[in-house]
């Protein structure tokens, strides 16, 4: 068994030697290929991967030496049109369903079996932050572009949102009066910017608001330590602040308020910003949850 992270492999076949290494002694001998996150599959450096280890092009009707089996919580994209190119890359589906001994998941469905039987929290409250018309913001001429084409929002939309001194107040106010009402004591913030991370963690200090940070910067070490101070933390209240770091491949079942500060058009991301603060009492979480 070879395990590897897609950026790896991705950066060893784009590599001489590493496109040799797996051409000459791993493809020869793969007969199954598992991939976890598989609704991404259909990115452009997943497919590459793919293609690599094919004999020609990938082919999900077979005839590629090796099967495909992916694994994934959101089986589906932003746009319909990928769903079905992204369900098309796999033969067959394998859903949950009386046979796997879960009583009563096909009456309810998935989402409200979790909660019934406390895998998920049972109540969550979605709050709404509204802002000032005089504050929005509309995308200059290049970020519509990128917008149309990519159906995503540009990093620069991002990066003045995490700016705005306005939008700022109304986030920390509202952080702020969750922590005083004991509505929240483990946060989980998203944030638009690694900016935008300093700038939050800065005013929730001066505000003597415990919190911790993660950005892709840091160094492993540094980035384990802030994680395990947070998760360390069980009287609260305490913040945790990151951006594009924590939405997969994070745990803490003890998280009660998941805040989502930047903007975004994927559904795939919100589902896994969501998700990570909906641990249910039988996961050691919350019977209650709340999204901002």
């Amino acid at each position: 068994m070879v395990v590897a992270g897609i950026q790896k492999l991705h950066s060893a076949i784009n590599d001489e030697g590493g496109a040799t290494i797996i051409r000459n002694h791993l493809k020869p001998r793969i007969n199954l290929v598992v991939m976890d996150e598989a609704h991404l599959a259909d990115n452009p450096s997943y497919l590459e991967v793919l293609n690599f280890l094919s004999d020609e092009e990938f082919n999900p009707d077979g005839g590629n030496g090796w099967k495909l089996l992916g694994l994934t919580a959101t089986p589906f994209k932003s746009e319909e049109k990928r769903t079905k190119k992204l369900r098309s890359m796999f033969k067959e589906d394998f859903r949950i369903t009386d046979g796997d001994r879960l009583k009563g998941i096909d009456n309810l469905g998935p989402w409200k079996w979790f909660q019934t039987n406390g895998y998920l929290s049972k109540h969550i409250e979605y709050q709404s932050i509204s802002l000032d018309v005089a504050e929005t913001y509309d995308f200059d001429p290049a970020e519509k572009r990128y917008y149309r084409q990519y159906k995503n929002i540009r990093s620069s939309v991002l990066a003045k949102l995490a700016l705005s001194e306005y939008r700022n107040k109304r986030i920390i106010d509202k952080l702020i009066d969750n922590i005083n009402n004991e509505i929240s004591r483990k946060v989980l913030l998203f944030a638009c910017s690694v900016a935008h991370c300093q700038i939050l963690s800065q005013e929730l200090f001066d505000v003597g608001i415990k919190n911790y940070s993660v950005i892709g910067t840091m160094s492993s070490s540094l980035r384990n330590m802030s994680v395990q101070g947070f998760k360390d933390t069980h009287d609260g209240p305490v913040v945790m602040i990151n951006y594009g770091i924590l939405t997969t491949g994070f745990d803490d079942p003890k998280i009660d308020t998941v805040f989502i500060t930047r903007p975004t058009s994927s559904g795939v991301l919100y589902h896994q910003m969501i998700g990570r603060g909906l641990r249910g009492v039988k996961n050691g979480g919350n019977n209650d949850g709340r999204c901002t």
